[in-house]
């Protein structure tokens, strides 16, 4: 089995959509995903970090949610 090397862009591209840019997004729809998606990592850390690691509805829902903002 070979491992191939990811290919790594040496010009600025959005992290969304992957459109060569001058900024981390490219557009408003790209820059609301992308802050929507640190947003709820960072409050995922927060409750894991004390100790809370059930799933309830509202997490899965918010998880579902990212996936479907993900996928467009």
């Amino acid at each position: 089995m070979r491992l191939l090397q990811p290919f790594i862009p040496n010009y600025n591209y959005c992290i969304i959509c992957g459109n060569q840019t001058e900024s981390e997004a490219c557009s408003r729809p790209c820059r609301s995903k992308l802050t929507l998606l640190r947003f709820t990592i960072n409050e995922r850390k927060g409750l894991e970090k004390i100790g809370e690691k059930f799933y309830d509805e509202h997490t899965i829902k918010a998880f579902n949610k990212i996936q479907d903002i993900l996928k467009k």
